[in-house]
């Protein structure tokens, strides 16, 4: 046992101690570390929704979950303040730790690592229409910058929240 504890000190620990002192890698440990607390609220949230609003109704007791729609209504607000912008918080936290790493202003880092995210992000929409639409409708989405191209429906300056921002 000596023997293998002996080898790993010698072979394995100083390539680790190597990679635990590079910079952004530390960077991506603090974020995670950081963001901890909001993932577990909403992680809490997401189960005790499930145990009181999903398990329910497979069993058909609705007036069970409509008793509980109030503490329902809260979890869906604290998930949606946490693992819903996920991907925001993330890229702040992991910009301001770099700059902490850096030693350079974090603040400033973190704010521009979140405008780069968001810059990034695809913001096309794309509506594929079943039927034509009135003309007022057309009238009302044209007059918000949308453009009509037969059965599309296309715009820019939307965000899918529901893709980007999350934890995925």
């Amino acid at each position: 046992m000596n023997a293998l504890i002996n080898w790993l000190n010698k072979h394995v620990v100083p390539i680790a101690a190597k990679i635990g002192s590079i910079r952004w890698l530390i960077a991506l440990r603090d974020a995670f570390i950081a963001m901890m607390p909001l993932m577990l609220a909403g992680s809490v949230a997401n189960v005790i929704n499930s145990l009181v609003r999903d398990l329910p109704n497979q069993f058909g007791w609705t007036s069970f979950v409509n008793s509980m729609q109030w503490l329902i209504g809260i979890n869906a607000m604290v998930w949606t303040g946490s693992t819903a912008i996920l991907g925001l918080l993330f890229s702040f936290t992991f910009g301001y730790q770099l700059c902490v790493q850096y030693k350079v202003e974090p603040i400033t880092g973190g704010l521009v690592t979140l405008g780069t995210f968001i810059m990034g992000l695809p913001q096309n929409f794309v509506l594929v229409l079943k039927n034509t639409l009135s003309q007022g409708d057309t009238k009302t989405l044209t007059d918000a910058g949308a453009v009509i191209t037969g059965k599309n429906v296309t715009s820019w300056g939307y965000f899918n929240f529901s893709k980007y921002f999350g934890a995925g």
